[in-house]
């Protein structure tokens, strides 16, 4: 999992993205204890507001809740989806745009950069 600090930030973000998604005060929603229920109450999150939230997630942190947790329990609580998140942030990572890869069979040794130009 990552660090405390890191983990904490991930928190704060997806605190914010619940708020705009469930249309709620983000002063309100980071004072809500870790344990909210997202559908519960607090926080009301409604179908339509849990696929919009889980959107912006994939799209913030390449993490896509929906086909990683197929029950969605990671879902329970903003505690659950922060700790699913900050979990699957190691293994989701961008790939490195740097990197280069070697033409098989290439006689002259010319490599070709993830973006398919030789040089």
């Amino acid at each position: 999992m990552t660090d405390t600090r890191e983990r904490a930030t991930v928190e704060r973000e997806i605190r914010s993205m619940i708020a705009e998604a469930a249309r709620l005060d983000e002063a309100a929603v980071a004072g809500l204890p870790a344990a909210t229920d997202l559908f519960g109450p607090e926080i009301g999150l409604t179908s339509l507001a849990g696929v919009t939230l889980l959107g912006t997630i994939d799209k913030r942190y390449g993490v896509d809740v929906a086909a990683l947790d197929l029950s969605l329990d990671s879902l329970e609580s903003i505690a659950t989806l922060t700790d699913f998140v900050a979990t699957h942030l190691q293994s989701h990572q961008p790939p490195d745009r740097t990197s280069v890869l070697f033409k098989k069979g290439d006689p002259a040794g010319r490599t070709v950069t993830d973006r398919g130009r030789r040089r």
